[in-house]
């Protein structure tokens, strides 16, 4: 019931702002896209459909991070995704994360669900409290596709057992989750 609830909450808020993807689905009777952290936390990632063409900046300048900046040859104002767009051209996660949480907001107060589910305030992170007792963190993500992030450029790690070197191929085919 609570993925059920969760669900329905991200249908909402996909319906009313197409860029945020729920990625919660039913399959015979489980649901893949949550991850359980303990019997009462659980976190489900929402991929933000990639609209526009951005570039993965890995300079390295903060180490293990990196960040998207516009590159699709048009002004900032002529992105669908200008009002998350800073003057420089990034894309800023404050500004997503202050829409999503308006609009997970929303989808509350619209829901059939709003007696048991509330937002946990003083948090920057989406989190819902659903019955009193569970947590559901909701946390956005854009997937990247066949690329190495320079910032890793020093794993994997002959002297480290793990991740062993064959994962760095994996994740290079696969993908990753550029998170907030």
């Amino acid at each position: 019931m609570l993925c059920k609830i969760v669900q329905d909450i991200l249908k909402e808020v996909e319906s009313q702002e197409p860029r945020f993807i729920s990625t919660l689905v039913e399959n015979n009777g489980r649901y893949d896209g949550v991850y359980v952290h303990s019997p009462t936390e659980y976190e489900v990632v929402l991929y933000l459909n990639q609209m526009g063409v951005f570039n993965f900046v890995d300079d390295g300048s903060v180490q293990g991070c990196a960040v998207l900046k516009l590159s699709d040859g048009r002004k900032r104002s002529m992105s669908l995704w200008v009002e998350f767009i800073t003057a420089s051209g990034y894309l800023s996660a404050r500004k997503i994360r202050s829409r999503f949480q308006t609009l997970v907001a929303q989808a509350v107060d619209k829901s059939q669900y709003r007696d048991v589910v509330k937002m946990i305030p003083d948090t920057t992170d989406v989190r819902l409290r659903v019955h009193e007792k569970f947590v559901v963190q909701v946390t956005c993500s854009f997937r990247c596709n066949g690329i190495w992030p320079r910032s890793a450029s020093h794993w994997p790690s002959p002297a480290i057992n793990w991740p062993g070197p064959s994962m760095a191929p994996d994740v290079k085919s696969e993908g990753f989750d550029l998170f907030r």
